[in-house]
């Protein structure tokens, strides 16, 4: 009975504190629900967009005081896997919002361009509330603050379009949400009350449970001054044209002036560019980025101004592939503009190292030449001969170019031959670089597949008859002696047979012969190798037998169906004297008590 006591108390128990749920679950379902987002979007330019939402007006002359303030509002909804969250919350000393920071928990920057700061300031009169688009980045774990246009410094982000609280109204409660794509992923609601002590709330912890929705759990007085940053932008795509690039100098011990890896680019704007805000890649568009394709750059280049970058920004080599193309990319490498370079291969072959892949100006088009890292314009006259731009020279007499090398090669005269033969890739190749082919000597043929003289096969003439008592190998045309029947055998001698595995005469063994000897004397026949062996059994009196003993047809299938009935017997004996216990206990005591 105490049991179903308790039972039934924690019944109540949780009837009660499920119904003092309900109203807390309604007003999550009414304030958005749990979004789950990727981390990355196409930014925008520019730092914010108002959206003015509304001023709603309360008829408060019904009364002359002001409305009590009203309770704590738990955090609607919330998704505790988010990256960004309300990081603080800035009054003034008449306690209106002046600013909000927003906090990126992840190690990846944090697109905005899909998030709204939603900031709702109520009065004894009215609800004024702004709805900011926000557009950039967050950096990673890193806080971004926005103002309000009141209090906003030249150079950082403004809520543009929130009102100011006019004079003579009462600010009574504040309520400051993120939104993501229309859902809610953090919020903030405070009442006036709870903001008097301090001008600066922040974010107690970065976890989720400083999410709960109270503030007074989740929002503490901040000591100081936080380190903050205005949200990132990317730059727009650079009016930066790639001239040349080296991918495979020489070594410095064979050309000392010229063993560094470089890249010619020109300003063709009408503005100053910073490299600080871009950085280079190399290799495939789409690929990772990783320390052997990624260059960091420095510097300043002025418009029309032609620069060869030989290192990167810390001094270190440029990493660039010896295939691929080249773009260029913001430094954190969230956007990628398109490649300013027609794609090249073969950097690392022998012919191609020392040479640089430029654009000549004069014929539009990228190609294979000398190295000429401080020469503004591209007027290229030297143009070895290379798989992506043939030599313009035209090759000796008896010579044709090689279209695999493009070098010349002498005129193959058994070329047309091959064209005949089309059809094996292997047999077209050696032909073509085969003279004229010779007459094979007698008793030699020419190899198809090689083209070289070789002995006739065996079914190339008529072969030589094998000598007596051999016969010709099918496989190889050879002669071999005679194994097992090839023509007929002589007779075997008395006591042998032929074995029909090799063809040889074999001794006979007592498994071959019917008639046995008996065994001696107090021995016996063993029946699976049927040799005679001593008697297993001392008392064995039993003759020898003539024959070949047969085993034993059982093959324990008897043994089996013992042991069967056995384990039977025992599971019937035990629960027997399972079932009958207080019976068998009652008669050992009365014959304890007898004896």
């Amino acid at each position: 009975m105490q049991t179903m006591r308790n039972y039934a108390r924690r019944i109540i128990a949780y009837g009660l504190a499920v119904t003092m749920m309900i109203p807390g679950i309604a007003g999550a379902s009414a304030l958005g629900a749990d979004s789950s987002t990727a981390y990355f979007a196409t930014p925008v330019a520019t730092i914010g967009d108002f959206l003015f939402e509304g001023v709603v007006a309360r008829d408060d002359t019904a009364s002359s005081k002001l409305p009590a303030a009203q309770p704590v509002v738990h955090l609607a909804a919330h998704t505790e896997h988010d990256a960004l969250m309300i990081g603080a919350l800035h009054t003034t000393d008449r306690r209106t919002v002046s600013a909000v920071e927003l906090h990126n928990t992840a190690r990846q920057f944090a697109p905005l361009s899909d998030i709204t700061l939603v900031v709702s300031v109520s009065t004894n009169h009215t609800d004024y509330t702004c709805r900011v688009n926000l557009q950039g980045y967050a950096p990673p774990q890193s806080s971004v603050r926005y103002y309000h246009p009141a209090v906003a410094p030249a150079d950082g982000a403004q809520l543009q379009g929130c009102p100011s609280v006019p004079d003579g109204e009462q600010i009574t409660r504040y309520d400051v949400a993120l939104e993501r794509s229309g859902a809610t992923i953090d919020k903030a609601s405070a009442a006036v009350d709870e903001l008097a002590s301090a001008l600066v709330w922040e974010r107690a912890r970065w976890t989720a449970a400083a999410r709960t929705g109270i503030f007074a759990k989740d929002f503490r007085a901040r000591a100081g001054e936080a380190e903050v940053t205005a949200p990132y932008e990317t730059p727009g795509e650079p009016s930066l044209q790639i001239l040349e690039v080296l991918p495979h100098p020489y070594t410095c011990d064979t050309a000392p002036d010229n063993c560094q890896k470089y890249v010619k680019i020109k300003n063709t704007g009408d503005q100053p560019i910073d490299l600080a805000t871009y950085r280079l890649r190399s290799g495939t568009s789409g690929s990772n980025s990783t320390v052997r394709n990624t260059s960091s750059l420095a510097g300043t280049i002025a418009p029309g101004q032609v620069l060869t970058i030989r290192t990167q920004a810390n001094g270190a080599e440029l990493a660039i592939l010896r295939s691929g193309t080249l773009w260029f990319e913001d430094q954190y490498g969230l956007v990628s503009f398109s490649p300013r370079i027609d794609a090249y291969s073969g950097a690392g072959q022998a012919a191609h190292q020392g040479k640089s892949w430029a654009y000549n100006s004069q014929t539009g088009t990228w190609q294979w030449t000398t190295p000429s890292p401080d020469q503004v314009d591209n007027i290229i006259t030297d143009t070895p001969a290379s798989p992506h731009q043939p030599s313009g020279k035209s090759c000796p007499a008896g010579q044709e170019r090689n279209p695999a090398t493009n070098r010349c090669r002498k005129i193959n005269s058994g070329e047309k031959q091959s064209k005949q033969t089309a059809g094996n890739t292997k047999v077209a190749r050696s032909t073509s670089h085969a003279q004229k082919l010779t007459i094979c000597k007698p008793g030699q043929e020419r190899n198809p597949a090689t083209g070289r003289c070789r002995a006739v096969s065996a079914t190339g003439q008529q072969l030589a008859v094998c000598k007596a008592g051999q016969y010709r190998n099918p496989a190889t045309g050879r002669c071999r002696a005679l194994a097992g029947g090839k023509t007929p055998a002589a007779v075997c001698q008395a006591g042998y047979y032929r074995n029909p595995a090799t063809g040889r005469c074999k001794k006979l063994g007592a498994a071959n012969s019917r008639q046995l000897t008996p065994c001696k004397p107090g021995w016996e026949r063993n029946p699976s190798t049927n040799r005679c062996r001593k008697s297993t059994s001392k008392n064995s009196k039993a003759p020898a037998a003539g024959y070949a003993v047969e085993p034993d047809s059982n093959n324990g299938q008897t043994e089996i169906v013992w042991w069967m009935i056995g384990g039977v017997a025992i599971v019937a004996v035990g629960y027997a004297g399972w079932e009958w216990r207080s019976e068998i206990g009652q008669w050992l005591r009365r014959m304890v008590r007898k004896g």
